[in-house]
């Protein structure tokens, strides 16, 4: 009889528990175990075909949708139990970005830029959800909960890898406006860009040492450091937070901003987000921004900063 395999033995574990129809397996395989093993649903039911076939699985009455449960029969557990006392293969890294980068000589910095970008998000998400899927695994389950180590130290370890390429890719708009002579509007535009990509190395580099975020009456966050894990965490919390300036004006070094967001952690639809307008003041000195506040949009602010 042929050796099992990946798949097919990862079925006969999931029917280890219990009997499961074909639909029950694919929740389970799409609830951990296809983000470490890539299986799709035409994978599970091709395999359940061979399974039957081969007697290790029987199929039950049809339920409800006509689906049948599948329980794993004495020889599927024989079966079983050898492949998994069996060496486990040596792993394959199939990374698309990795390809890319490989021939990145041939994009230009802003493509590359909004490539790293974009997978930084991706896995920054990965990464709650595993924080998540940890969370929720028994305490007497240490098998699953090394996988879900596994995933958490995997993307943690990938979104510092990408902060790091980010931070030494060639001429990024954050690092082109670091100019001690830089005039303080291109310091406040610099700001909101790097805002707008999550580039949260972008800001710590826009940032003086002392850097404060004052937003409305709350208390100051102060310190370059507690202001870059800040934004990290609302970046992460709110991954689509965008801002979008509609007029700027700068008197003696501070620059006011007015827009409006979306994206924030107000929770609301972007057409009503909108219409709420919003100033940002920006004091810069040498190139970086020393404060970044968040104010009301009212008359006595509009006419007191040049809006």
């Amino acid at each position: 009889m042929p050796e099992l395999n990946a798949t097919q033995g990862s079925l006969l574990g999931f029917l280890h528990d219990g009997p499961r129809t074909g639909w029950d397996l694919l929740q389970q395989v799409e609830g951990g175990l296809s983000r470490f093993w890539n299986i799709t649903s035409s994978h599970v039911y091709r395999e359940l075909r061979t399974l039957e076939a081969r007697r290790l699985i029987r199929a039950g009455a049809p339920g409800p949708r006509d689906r049948r449960p599948f329980t794993i029969t004495a020889a599927g557990k024989r079966e079983f139990r050898a492949w998994i006392a069996q060496m486990p293969g040596p792993e394959q890294i199939r990374f698309p970005l990795l390809v890319t980068l490989w021939f990145g000589r041939h994009l230009d910095d802003d493509t590359l830029m909004g490539f790293l970008d974009a997978s930084r998000r991706e896995h920054e998400q990965r990464l709650h959800l595993y924080r998540a899927v940890a969370a929720r695994v028994p305490a007497d389950d240490p098998h699953t909960a090394a996988v879900v180590g596994f995933g958490l130290a995997y993307e943690q370890a990938l979104v510092g890898w990408l902060d790091d390429l980010r931070a030494t890719t060639r001429a990024t708009p954050a690092v082109a406006r670091l100019d001690p002579s830089a005039p303080p509007v291109a310091v406040a535009v610099s700001f909101v860009e790097c805002v707008n990509r999550r580039d949260s190395h972008g800001l710590e580099r826009l940032m003086t040492e002392d850097h404060e975020l004052r937003v409305f009456d709350e208390p100051p966050v102060v310190g370059r450091g507690d202001n870059i894990e800040a934004w990290r965490g609302y970046f992460r919390s709110f991954p689509d937070y965008t801002i979008y300036p509609r007029a700027i004006s700068e008197r003696d070094g501070t620059v006011a901003v007015l827009g409006h967001t979306t994206g924030s952690h107000l929770g609301l639809p972007d057409e009503e987000e909108r219409r709420r307008t919003l100033a940002w003041l920006a004091v810069a000195s040498r190139g970086r921004a020393r404060s970044w506040t968040l104010i009301e949009d009212n008359r006595p602010n509009r006419h007191r900063f040049g809006l």
